[in-house]
């Protein structure tokens, strides 16, 4: 059930990273069952790190907190609507609720840049060795 007071508490992560300049304005909380588990905001700037966004952080923090992958009785916070880099980590953990201050439009509309296009090419490359199969188990 929304919690306006986490997302406030996201919000404010937010505007804390950008006042001291670790990352984009972004925050994330995650909670269960209304209390908080995780809490984190853009580290980009400060750690030279593309992939150390609000809800990517968050929910690292909060599997390992939690001691679990599945965090799937969660809900998250977030500032901004997250990245496909970030959906696809939500996903993962299977959280079910995201709720977002502002969406992707309106970050785009204050001046964050959209989200970047593919810029490399995925080639399928097999090995003729099939024994080196990294999704079974050595014989």
């Amino acid at each position: 059930m929304y919690n306006e007071a986490l997302m406030k508490r996201a919000v404010q992560l937010a505007r804390k990273v950008k006042k001291e300049g670790e990352g984009d304005p972004f925050g994330c909380v995650i909670a269960r069952n209304g209390e908080v588990v995780a809490e984190e905001g853009n580290k980009g700037f400060k750690t030279f790190d593309p992939t150390t966004h609000a809800e990517l952080e968050a929910v690292r923090t909060a599997s390992r907190f939690l001691k679990t992958q599945d965090l799937s009785d969660c809900e998250l916070y977030t500032s901004g609507e997250p990245c496909p880099m970030c959906e696809a980590a939500i996903n993962w953990s299977g959280i079910p609720v995201v709720y977002t201050a502002k969406t992707a439009k309106e970050a785009e509309n204050a001046g964050l840049l959209p989200v970047p296009e593919t810029t490399y090419e995925l080639q399928y490359k097999p090995l003729q060795d099939q024994t080196l199969d990294p999704y079974l188990d050595e014989q």
